[in-house]
This record gives structure tokens, C-alpha cells and sequence, in this order.
């Protein structure tokens, strides 16, 4: 991959002058958030305990012009795919013996458990929308583009009331149809178990026929550390990579050791009064243990995955908020890709944090402006 500099400055960091034009306003969708009805009116959901089902025809009426969100998600569960390899991780870690404990248990459980999940959404302004299945699992046409998301949610949350709004305007904006890979969430699914979860996801999904060089891999918050901590098993399994990832104020750095985290702390969502409460962020998703043993485990490539080995990974794209207290980080995550040989571009939204990033149609009109840009390069 060849090296791309990465954007630092707030006069470089606004899209809006140096990319596409932002799409045409949707009606209702104010800077400030979406209206109640709005989220109301975002999905029809209807869980589907085995493959294809029927097909989730049924819209509310609306206004065309809210179409980017409108549309339809199935849930689909599944086993894990028969003859996946053990892990090659052996660095004589906990994370090494977690990881081999997850894997003999989820072998052991079958093609019947069907204990992993992962959502199908389509907008619908897709064309695809029409087709007889567009909820399916597998392609539904020839060489077929997708998402495949990773949501964030601090390692206690998955699949937040916010998200499952954004997957619909995503699918929307990107012209794919998106896979979210659900995962369990700490207490219950500590470390490493949400990077099994992804990656047996990530696995199956080749199994229905998908190609990894047409999936756009796209991640926030704590799902930007799942999917670079997944991006190293696969490189770590010897599978082929994503050509393509875009990561959303990723949290790749669970020491905490960047200085936003004191330099944003009053300006972010995330509120904390010491260091050692915010290491308690750290503590749940590594699970009850000694905080010298946290501490020493924060420094892990799948948990930081900042600090691990940077090379081999596909094209990057890294959007935050300057006052986001993982802003630092994530600038930092560019710079190391690029040091290390890689394709990285960073972008700095100023005046935006953790939560406002994505939030109000002129802010989000930006976010997508530049993303189509680069998945379209």
C-alpha cells in the first residue's frame, strides 16, 4: 500500500470544500437530532430464527424525501462455521488462553446453538430493495458490495436505539446493503469474546458467498478496536483482509495513556472525575481481575490495538471530533499506519465530540460526503 500523510490541521479537517457535493436535505432531519417520529418510522423489524424467511414488505407511508430513513432489518443466527481453525495466536498471554477457551466452546456447541446473530438491513431507495430476498444472507447478485459494521457501545452496549437509525441512512448513503455483526457485551462477553463474535461473523459471511475485496469494513467507539483487533486475527489466521475500512472515533488505545482523555474530559460525552475511573472503562470490558493485571493487559495488540503490528492492513479511514476524548488516539492510529507503510487518512471534525459526530443532517451530510469519497477512490 502506498503512504497517504494524514490530516492534522482543522483547516484541512472540514470535507465539505474538498469532496462531492453533500446530498440533497431529507425533510424533517434537523441539525440537532431526529425527531421522535423519525426513529418511529426508521425499520420494520421482524426476527427470523433461521436462514431466509419471508420477505419484510410491509413500509409505513411517508414522505418520499425521508427515505434515507426508511427501511427493513432481519435478524439472522447462526453457528459457527464448521471447520474454522483453531487460533494462531501464541504468545503465551491471557488473551491466548481466553481465545482458545471461546473457540473449544463455541466448537463444542455445534451447528445447533446458532448462538452467534448479525443483522441484514436495506434502505429503500436500494434497488436491490425490490429484489425477491434483499434481506437474505447471501448475494443477491454476482460480485455484490456490502457493509459490514461493527457498533460501538463501550463494550457493555450493542446495537443502540441511535445505530439502528444510522444503519439504514448508511446502507442508504453507500448504495450496500449492511451486515452488523452482533457480539455479546461485557460482564457477560468480556475480552476477547467480542472479537470471537466479529470474527466468526466476518467467516461466515465468506461461507454465503461474499468476497472480502466487496466488503467495506466500518466501525465506531469501541467497535473501531473489535474491528482493528479483528483485522489482526485475520492477518494473525493468514485470511484475506478488507480492502477498505472506515473507522468512527474508534477506541483503539484501552491504556488511556493519550493526553485528550485529561484534555477533553469536560468536553466529551464520556464523564469521568480521575484517570482511575476511566480505567474502570477498561476494567469491565477485560473482566474482574487485579488492576495491575488490566493495566498489563491494556498494552495487548487485541485489546490496544494500536499497539500492535500495523502493516498488511487494508486502506483506513479515520473520522473523529476534536473534542473527543479519543481524538488523539485515532490521530495517532493514522500516523502509525503510515509510518508503517500504509494507506491512512484522518479526518478532524472541530467542535465535535464523542456523540455529536454523528448527529444533525448537516454534520451527517459531511460524514458521508467523505466516506463516499473514499470508498469510491
Amino acid at each position: 500500500m502506498s503512504a497517504v500523510a494524514t490530516n492534522h490541521s482543522s483547516a484541512q479537517s472540514d470535507p465539505k470544500s474538498n469532496y462531492d457535493t453533500p446530498p440533497p436535505a431529507c425533510a424533517g432531519v434537523s441539525d440537532d437530532e431526529p425527531t421522535d417520529r423519525e426513529e418511529q418510522l426508521a425499520l420494520q423489524v421482524k426476527d427470523h430464527p433461521g436462514l431466509a424467511g419471508e420477505l419484510i414488505s410491509h413500509l409505513p407511508t411517508v414522505d418520499p424525501n425521508m427515505s434515507p430513513t426508511v427501511g427493513s432489518y432481519r435478524i439472522h443466527r447462526f453457528s459457527i462455521p464448521s471447520g474454522l481453525p483453531p487460533y494462531k495466536l501464541s504468545d503465551g498471554s491471557k488473551a491466548q488462553e481466553r481465545l482458545s477457551q471461546i473457540y473449544q466452546k463455541d466448537m463444542r456447541a455445534g451447528s445447533d446453538s446458532r448462538g452467534h446473530s448479525m443483522v441484514v438491513v436495506c434502505s429503500s431507495s436500494l434497488a436491490v430493495y425490490q429484489e425477491t430476498e434483499p434481506l437474505d444472507e447471501r448475494p443477491v447478485f454476482p460480485d455484490e458490495q456490502i457493509v459490514f459494521y461493527v457498533g460501538g457501545g463501550g463494550f457493555c452496549i450493542c446495537d443502540t436505539p441511535v445505530e439502528k437509525w444510522l444503519y439504514v441512512r448508511m446502507s442508504k448513503e453507500l448504495g450496500r446493503r449492511v451486515f452488523v455483526s452482533k457480539y455479546q457485551v461485557a460482564p457477560e462477553g468480556r475480552f476477547p469474546q467480542p472479537i470471537h463474535d466479529v470474527y466468526v461473523a466476518f467467516k461466515y459471511l465468506l461461507t454465503k458467498g461474499f468476497e472480502p475485496r466487496n466488503i467495506l469494513l466500518f466501525a465506531a467507539s469501541a467497535g473501531g478496536g473489535i474491528a482493528l483487533a479483528l483485522l489482526q486475527i485475520l492477518r494473525m489466521q493468514q485470511d484475506s483482509v478488507v480492502e477498505k475500512c472506515v473507522l468512527i472515533a474508534p477506541c483503539v488505545d484501552l491504556t488511556l495513556k493519550s493526553e485528550s482523555w485529561i484534555r477533553n474530559q469536560q468536553l466529551c460525552v464520556t464523564k469521568y472525575r480521575t484517570m482511575e475511573d476511566a480505567l474502570s472503562f477498561t476494567r469491565v470490558y477485560y473482566g474482574p481481575a487485579d488492576m495491575n493485571e488490566v493495566r498489563k493487559m491494556a498494552e495487548h495488540p487485541l485489546m490496544s490495538p494500536i499497539r500492535g503490528t500495523l502493516t498488511g492492513l487494508p486502506q483506513m479511514l479515520a473520522l473523529v471530533g476534536s473534542h473527543d476524548v479519543l481524538v488523539d488516539e485515532s490521530r495517532e492510529l493514522a500516523r502509525r499506519i503510515v509510518d508503517a507503510g500504509g494507506d491512512a487518512k484522518y479526518v478532524e471534525y472541530p467542535g465535535k465530540n464523542h456523540y455529536t459526530l454523528l448527529r444533525g443532517k448537516t454534520q451527517l451530510d459531511k460524514i458521508y460526503s467523505q466516506i463516499r469519497h473514499f470508498v469510491n477512490q
